[in-house]
């Protein structure tokens, strides 16, 4: 709950109240990776808009958090977080070359398809077959447009 609350507070989209207040279908993904990470990706739509983090940092007691999107439409293009991988594929189409290791795209979209899955049979999902190692580059890729 404090990483929720830690993330809820830094969206300036929230509602007074509780998600549950405001929330028909509230819906939370459980992650737990290999290396011991776990991770929570909670929809709460009705609540908030946007996308919203928050992390519980070695070393230290209060979460770091922070918010994903505009307060207001009008302040920006809506899906404008697309632009870097629209970017990233221009340089594909261009190079040969993927900017980023494809095997990021496999484990994402296999989590995601499993996460769906997992919900939809209630129950935990196993992924040993989701062991796939890469080398992330040194930089970043993201909003490069």
């Amino acid at each position: 709950m404090p990483l929720l609350e830690a993330a809820l507070a830094r969206n300036p989209t929230a509602k007074a109240g509780r998600p549950e207040d405001h929330v028909k279908n509230p819906v939370v993904f459980l992650l737990e990776y290999r290396d011991g990470l776990r991770a929570a990706a909670y929809m709460l739509n009705g609540h908030v808009s946007g996308w919203s983090f928050a992390a519980k940092l070695a070393g230290s007691t209060e979460p770091a958090a922070t918010y994903f999107g505009f307060p207001d439409p009008k302040q920006g293009r809506p899906l404008a977080h697309f632009d870097g991988l629209v970017d990233s594929i221009e340089e594909l189409f261009v190079t040969g070359r993927p900017r980023y290791p494809v095997e990021r795209t496999l484990l994402t979209t296999c989590a995601l398809s499993i996460l769906f899955e997992s919900r939809v049979w209630k129950r935990r999902i196993e992924t040993p077959e989701l062991a796939i190692a890469y080398q992330a580059p040194r930089e970043s890729y993201f909003q490069r447009a």
